[in-house]
């Protein structure tokens, strides 16, 4: 890479600090990283990054960072996101793969709607390769090993019905208020592209009910580039449940292809 590539990685990871979000309980906050992790949180050098939670990188007195993020929503949201991420990391931890890894993880705090990961430094995700330009077919095949490794993990004990069958599927009708608010300029344009194209509704409702026969297994549930980051491509798991995995890819390719258009 060189030197003007370097700043312009360097300028679109710098995109993504912004000042820390203030905390609602600093006291409760520091002793809940430091019994989950096991160090001495330094809050007053804290980073925060952009994002529709709260994420700190948290440095320590032993000189590692902690990436802790606050989930924010609402409550009963909140807790159905907990239940997935806590029962996919329990099956990931105990069904260890070839090449889907993820970020250590140290534990969450339920009330404070916490989870403490190890921080992994200068890391660049599949974005900021895309972006610039370094996003290669070996890279594609990896990330696609890695979401079939995903599907192979044995079923997810969570309750998450309305997660598949609700947002999943409305969103190509109308999206909530919710997620209105929480999409870019880009992607209420795309969404509306979508929502307009009644033959691909009608695949993707014919999609559906195929779905039905077909087995339940793990599923990322919001495959995007992002969440795939460092050289040995780790995934973060804020998203992942279960459903009938060609029903996810199709609605995720979908998506994703009306948004590159």
């Amino acid at each position: 890479m060189n030197a003007t590539e370097q700043t312009a990685s360097a300028a679109r990871t710098s995109g993504r600090v912004v000042p820390p979000a203030p905390l609602d309980r600093p006291d409760e906050f520091l002793r809940a990283v430091a019994a989950l992790s096991g160090e001495s949180p330094l809050v007053e050098e804290m980073q925060g990054y952009a994002g529709r939670n709260d994420n700190w990188r948290v440095p320590t007195s032993d000189s590692s960072d902690l990436f802790v993020k606050q989930l924010r929503g609402d409550r009963q949201q909140v807790a159905a996101r907990m239940s997935r991420i806590l029962a996919f990391q329990e099956v990931i931890a105990a069904h260890p793969q070839q090449e889907a890894r993820t970020v250590r993880f140290h534990g969450a705090e339920r009330e404070q709607s916490l989870l403490v990961f190890d921080h992994l430094p200068e890391s660049r995700t599949a974005s900021d390769l895309l972006a610039g330009d370094e996003f290669t077919v070996e890279l594609a095949h990896r990330i696609g090993r890695v979401l079939g490794e995903v599907h192979q993990l044995p079923k997810i004990q969570v309750d998450i019905e309305e997660f598949i069958d609700g947002k999943a599927l409305t969103a190509f009708y109308a999206l909530s208020a919710e997620d209105y608010a929480n999409c870019s300029g880009g992607e209420v344009e795309a969404w509306a592209m979508l929502q307009h194209d009644k033959q691909l509704v009608e695949a993707l409702e014919r999609l559906r009910g195929m779905s039905a026969d077909a087995p339940t297994t793990a599923t990322h549930c919001d495959i995007r580039l992002d969440p795939y980051c460092g050289a040995r491509v780790r995934m973060r798991s804020a998203r992942v449940g279960r459903g009938a995995s060609r029903w996810r890819t199709g609605l995720c390719w979908s998506r994703r292809t009306g948004a590159r258009t």
